[in-house]
Parts: C-alpha cells; structure tokens; sequence
C-alpha cells in the first residue's frame, strides 16, 4: 500500500506541474497572439464590409437595369402603341390628314405613358417614331407628372404639354429631360436583340436610361426610353440600409483611394480600402454619356475602433475563465483517475474470468502500466464481445437471405415451398381448403426493355408493398423470381374468400406508379387452384395455378383465372404450338403472304393494298393470325417473322412494279414487339434499298397501344420513319388510348377507322355519330382515312358520303395471294378501258 501511495503521489505531482506551467505558457502565448490577431481580423472584415457595400451597390444597378428592361418592354409589346405607330408614321407630314386627329392620337399615347410610369418609380418615359422624332413623352417632376406631346404648327416641331393636375395645354420652350430627336448611345445591331440601358449624367446625378425597338413583324416602327435617376435621395437610402456612406460625384475622389472600374462581382470581391483620415474610404467608377461617375463607399474608423477594445476585453475574461475552469478540471480528473485505479482493474480481470464479456469494464486512464494492464483487458473482452456479435449477426442474416428475397424483402421460393407443405398438413388434419395465387405482372418485360432494369427493381418493390396490404397476417406472399409472385391463403372457408382476395389484388394495382420520375401503369394476372378441389400436393397446386394464369392472359390479361381440367388441354396446345411456330421459322416455306385490295370509297379503283400473313402449320391446316401472332409477341418469335414479312412484302411490291402496277403503297402491320425491341427501321430500310423501292411505296401500320405505352418515345420514332419518307397509319383507331393532344404530334398520314364502328353502320346511330366524328377528327388533321371491314354496300354507300377516302372490305375483295392480286387488278383495269370505249 505504500508503495501505491508513493505512485499516486508522484503521478499527481507530474501531473500539478504539468497543467501549471500548460496554462502560464498559453497564456503568455495568447498574450503575445491577440493584438496582432485582432488587428488583421479588423482590417479583414473592414475590407469585408466594403465589398458587401460595393456589391448590395452594384446589385442595385442591377435590379435597376432589369426594372428598366421589363418597363420597356412591357411599352414595346403594346399592340394599340404598335398600331399608333403605324398610323403616324403613314400620315403623319401628310397633307391630307388632319393634324388635329394626329394629335388626339398623340395625347392618348402620353396619356397611357403616364399611366405606365406613375405604376412605376422611374423618372421618364419617352416615345419616338420611325424617324426618330420625338412622339409623346411622361415625365416625374417634384411639382407633379408632366405629359407632352411633338407637334407641328406652320410647319415647324413645337413641343405641346401639361402637368398631371391641369386641364389644358401649353407650348413648352424648352425640355431637358427628353430629346426632341432620338439618339443613339450604342452600336447599331445592339437593339436587335432587345433592349439596351445607358447610362447618362443628369446635373450632379447619374441616369439610367433603357432603349428598345417598337417592332411590328420585321419593320421598326418606333423606339420608347426609359430613365430612372438615382440621385441623393437613392443613396442616402443605401447609406443607411448598409451602414456606410455613400457619396456620388464626376470628380475622380483625392488621395490614393481605390478604384474599381465598371464594377462587376469578381473585381470587387479583390477591393481593399485604405485608411484617409477618420475613415475607411474605396470607390466605384462607372464612365456615363456626359462623363465619369464615381461612387466614393466611406466607414467611419472610431465606431470599429470602439468594437475592437470591447472585443478585446470580452476575450481577455473569456481567456480567464477558461483558464480557471480548466484548472479546477484537470484538478477533478487527476482525483478520479489516481483514487481507485487498481481496484478497478482487479474488478475488470475478474469479470473476464468469469466470462462475462457482455458486462461492460471500468474506465482506468491512469497514463502508467495500470493503464497499459487495462486498455489490453479492455481490447481482449472486446474483441471477443464482437466476434460473438458478429457470428450472431451473420447467422441471422444467413437465415434471412436463405428465405427472403433480396429486393423485395418477401418470402422466396425455398420459404414458401416449406410454408406450402407445412399448410397442407394443417389441411389435411382439420379437413379445410386452402388456394395457391400464382401472379404474374403484365408486360413487366416490356417495362424493363424501355425504360431499365433499375425502373423495374423499383417498380417490383412497390408492387409489393401494394399486394401486401390487403392480405391477412397469416397469408404468405413470396416473390418466386421476376415478376411471379406467389400467394398461400389458408383455412377458407370457401373458394369465394381466394376470388375476393384476388380481386382485392387487382384493384391495389390500379392506380399508376410513380417510380424514379417516371408514371407507369401495370396490371396483374392471377392464376388460382385450391387444395384439395385442383390438387393434393404443392406440385400439382403451383403447376396448375401457373396453368391458370395462361388463362387469364389469354382473356386479356388484369384478371383472375381458376384452374379447369380444359387448362392443361389448353396448356398443351398451346406448347405444340409454339414448338410448331419454332419450327415454320426455321422453315418459312410454311407462311406466305396475301394481299387485301383498298379502294378509293368514290370511284371504286384499287389504290393500295394491305399486306397479310398467313400459315399453314402441317398436319392442322391455315392457322388464323388471331391464334398465332399474339403467342409470336409473347415469346418474342414475332421479330423474325416481322422481318421474314417486311423483306417478303418489298420483295412482291417490286414484282408489282416491274409488271407495270404502280400501286400507291402497300401496308404492313408492325408489331409494337418490334418497336420496341428491335431495330425495325433499319430492317426496313435495308430492304426498301434492296428491292429498289421508294419509302413512299411503304406504309407501316401502328396500333394505339403502342402509342399509349410511351407518348414521347412513340413520338420520337414515328418522326424519324416519317423523315425517311414512310406512309404512317394509325390501325384500329377508337379502340385504345390516343388523346387529341398526342394525335396532333404524331406524324401519321392515315387514320384507320375499325371494323367494330363499321359493323354498325348505316343503322346503329352510335356507330353513325363516332364515324362521322372520327371522319371529322382526320380530316382536321389533314390525314387520309381507310374504313376496314366494310362488307355490305350500304357501309360502303354511307363511308362515302361521309368522305371516306378509302375502303377496306369483303364487299369490294377479300385477302388474296400475289398472283390473285395481279390478275384482280388487271381485270378491273381491262373492265374500265371497255367503258371508256363505249
């Protein structure tokens, strides 16, 4: 124990001694230090201090001369003044006219003058015309507004006006606040580009004047100024507001003050005053029409000066307080870190012996090899603190990972396989229903080919979050790998809970999703099967439930399905047909093409045709466009059909030509699959070039749902095919989601109006009112307008009356092959020379 004393007392005593002669020595340093940093501070922030002014100054100017801009610009786009204008420049002079009408007209435009500088704080505001001669003029004056007008009388200018506040006129003798005739302070293209301020000496203040051209179309019928003084009243305005003195003069300031010339933010951002007397001085020059003007920034040196010795004071009894308060608390730490260092240290190593790693150890900072002892005992319990923390922490997280989805935080495939089994054990026990959601989001590749893999993770997320918020705590729903989710409702009473649930999924998805500055909308197909009706184990449950999703797709997608035994009949169709689509691409021989003849609706001549795919799957016969071409887009097989059509389609139109039939185009229907995915322009080009055709003889179909998808890009494309000289038509138009105002930026130059509408005519009075309209909309847009699906002659009749420009329809030909088209066209054209014999 002496031995502890004998430490503890030196320890102190080093440590007495170290903080007395720390504290003596700061303070002799702090001592030495203060005077020369409060004076360079001083002197810092006086120059600060000035700049500030300077700068408050210039931006005053600034506001000054956009003021001045706005005002005559506000003059210069008044149509009654462009029209004034206009008319005393064509009579004024002019014999013929009365001088008494031009006068009137004068006094009305300094009238309204008046008017736009008493809504302002400006001085004057003057009008000259195309000659430059001085029109009408306002101007603010200490005793009131005065208003004036040029006039002649004899045959020579007068200059006629009055105050605000008197009835009638007067010849004026002289006026110095306006010229009579306009001049130019500036180069000659500088109004080309708006307006330009000047600056003017006005008696011992300095003028702001703004100049602009009166224009109508390409003439300059006229120039209007607009001044604003900034005179001593201006000034001792900033003086107060800035805390300085401001003084404004056209003699350079003596001394050897600095100068900054046309000031600007950079150049007085470098500004230092000089001392001159009792103040701080620096000044500002600006050269005016009628001489230099300088603006003098003045401080007064004795209020700082009294600043500086407060400040000097208030640091000094800061200095001493700290230095006392860091005497006493060195003194406090010195007695709590040397009274019980040891005991605290015997107490840490007994806790780690224990074993007790969680139990936090004593601070002891004693500076010795106590303290040696203690940092190292600290580090081995926290080392081991941590590592036991951390393997904790990566299990979880491994448990987690291992079953929940990384993005979305839901459940995954391998979490809701055991959750599956594990409910139907409970089913099986208690005898109760369950049902499995297969969910599967529309066209979510589209979304991200378009607009990312980013935009689609985010909108993944929030499609979660959206279908976890009908559902019950006990449902799981679990993200199976892309854009299927997967969905397990237990203990239903009947199959009507899963149908009311999915519904309840399908309206969470109904309102648009705002995902990374961009609104998309998206919609789900669901795929229902309940144990034990459609399924005893989870194979047999999720195979069906997917079953059924195809289902749902099929009727349109946004929608549920239940699991049918005609699915998996279906199921199967539908895969022999896509193997047998596989196949007829890798040998085309089994498609070909066929040609629908478009009259003209009033003489009934083939004009063009419509190009259509057919294909005849061996072993089955001629598959319809309906059953094959949706599956096509689906699975992506509609790219190189689409390019097996496009170069086929330029192919046959150059065989038309070469036998002499110049049709005005053919059509071709383009999938929105190969917008989107795929460099259709280019195939097409290269094709038109191959075959040595004319983009004109090309039309390129487009649905609306391609436009709806993405308005700008649809936009963007169309106009590129559209420059390169290809026909656009808009196919089955009223059927989707065009608005009035995209139609009108689309470059379309037909409008197809489908066979639905058709259908109804001439009898169904909707049908009648939305053609007639649609007919309107076209021809308002300068488009051409094909009627398709037309097969009775009254349609026919009534579609030509309406001013249809073409028909489409089995009334006048049905599809037919190439050859069958040539010998079509050459019968009607053999038909029509024999009438013109006769």
């Amino acid at each position: 124990m002496r031995f502890l004393f004998h430490i503890r007392q030196s320890l102190a005593t080093k440590l007495s001694w170290l903080v007395a002669v720390s504290a003596v020595v700061s303070l002799l340093l702090l001592a030495v230090y203060f005077d020369s940093f409060l004076r360079n501070s001083f002197q810092a922030a006086t120059n600060e201090r000035l700049r500030h002014a300077a700068q408050r100054v210039v931006f005053h100017f600034q506001a000054l001369e956009s003021d001045l801009r706005q005002g005559v610009q506000v003059v210069a786009d008044d149509h009654r003044l462009v029209a004034s204008l206009q008319l005393l420049n064509k009579y004024e002079g002019q014999g013929a006219y009365n001088q008494f009408l031009i006068d009137e007209e004068k006094k009305s435009l300094a009238a309204d003058l008046l008017d736009q500088l008493k809504a302002s704080f400006h001085t004057d505001m003057a009008l000259y015309d195309a000659r430059g001669h001085l029109v009408a003029f306002a101007i603010r004056q200490p005793a009131g507004f005065q208003l004036g007008y040029r006039t002649e009388r004899n045959g020579y200018p007068q200059l006629m006006g009055r105050l605000e506040s008197e009835l009638s006129e007067r010849q004026l003798a002289n006026l110095q606040e306006v010229d009579a005739q306009h001049v130019d302070y500036y180069g000659a293209d500088e109004l080309r580009h708006g307006s330009v301020i000047t600056y003017h000496r006005m008696g011992d203040a300095v003028g702001v004047k703004a100049h602009i051209n009166v224009v109508d179309g390409a003439d300059v019928v006229g120039q209007v100024e607009l001044s604003r003084r900034v005179g001593a009243s201006v000034l001792n305005d900033l003086s107060s507001q800035l805390g300085v003195e401001l003084h404004q003069g056209f003699e350079a300031p003596s001394g050897h003050v600095p100068i900054v010339v046309s000031p600007d933010v950079e150049a007085i951002s470098r500004l230092t005053a000089i001392e001159q007397g009792t103040h701080y001085v620096a000044a500002l020059q600006r050269e005016t029409v009628g001489g230099t003007a300088y603006l003098t920034i003045r401080l007064d040196r004795a209020k700082h000066t009294q600043l500086v010795l407060a400040n000097r004071w208030q640091f000094l009894l800061l200095l001493a307080a700290m230095s006392i308060g860091t005497l006493f608390w060195m003194r406090w730490v010195a007695r709590r870190n040397l009274s019980v260092p040891l005991s605290a240290l015997m107490q840490q190593i007994r806790e780690v012996e224990r074993g007790h790693y969680q139990t936090p150890p004593p601070d002891i900072a004693t500076g010795d090899e106590w303290q040696q002892i203690s940092e190292s005992v600290t580090r081995l319990a926290v080392a081991v603190q941590e590592r036991e923390a951390a393997l904790e922490r990566a299990r979880h997280e491994q448990e987690y990972l291992s079953n929940h989805d990384a993005l979305t935080g839901l459940p995954n495939r391998r979490y809701f396989s055991q959750r599956l089994e594990h409910a139907l054990d409970l089913a099986r026990r208690r005898q109760s229903k369950l049902a499995v959601l297969f969910m599967d989001l529309d066209q979510f590749k589209l979304v991200n080919d378009t607009q990312g893999h980013d935009v689609g993770d985010a909108l993944l997320v929030q499609v979660a979050e959206r279908l976890k918020a009908p559902l019950r705590a006990g449902d799981t729903l679990a993200r199976i790998g892309g854009d299927e989710f997967n969905l397990l409702l237990e203990d239903l009473a009947t199959v009507k809970d899963a149908e009311w649930v999915a519904e309840k999924l399908i309206a969470a998805l109904r309102a648009p999703f705002e995902v990374l500055g961009r609104t998309i909308e998206t919609t789900i197909s669901i795929g229902v099967a309940v144990y034990p009706r459609d399924g005893v184990d989870s194979v047999a449950l999720l195979k069906n439930a997917d079953l059924a999703v195809y289902k749902t797709k099929d009727n349109g997608r946004n929608g549920f399905s239940f699991y049918s035994e005609d699915l998996a009949r279906e199921a199967r169709q539908r895969s022999e047909t896509m193997a047998a689509l596989t196949l007829a691409l890798e040998e085309p021989v089994q498609f070909h093409m066929v040609y629908q003849p478009k009259c003209d609706a009033q003489t009934g001549q083939v004009v063009s045709a419509e190009a259509l795919i057919r294909w005849t799957r061996p072993g089955v016969g001629l598959v319809s466009p309906v059953q094959f071409i949706p599956l096509a887009e689906e699975t992506g097989q509609i790219v190189p059909i689409g390019d097996w059509v496009i170069e086929r389609v330029c192919r046959d139109v150059a065989a038309l030509r070469r036998l002499g039939i110049e049709l005005d185009h053919v059509s071709l229907n383009v999938s929105n699959v190969q917008l989107h995915t795929h460099p259709v322009g280019d195939v097409i080009q290269a094709a038109v070039q191959r075959h040595g055709l004319l983009p004109r003889h090309i039309e390129l179909e487009i649905t609306e749902s391609y436009i709806a998808q993405d308005t700008q890009a649809a936009i963007d494309r169309l106009h590129r095919f559209r420059e390169l000289g290809y026909q656009l038509a808009i196919d089955d138009f009223g059927t989707g989601y065009s608005s009035m105002s995209s139609l009108q930026k689309l470059p379309f130059t037909r409008l197809k109006i489908d066979k639905s509408f058709v259908d109804g005519l001439p009898l169904d009075e909707d049908s009648v009112v939305i053609t007639r309209a649609i007919v309107g909309l076209a021809r308002s847009f300068g488009l051409h307008i094909t009627a398709e699906g037309v097969e009775r002659q009254e349609q026919w009749d009534l579609l030509r009356k309406l001013g249809c420009s073409e028909i489409q329809g089995y009334v006048y030909a049905k599809p037919m092959p190439l050859n069958e088209l040539v010998q079509f066209i050459d019968a009607q054209t053999a038909a029509q020379a024999a009438l013109a014999r006769i």
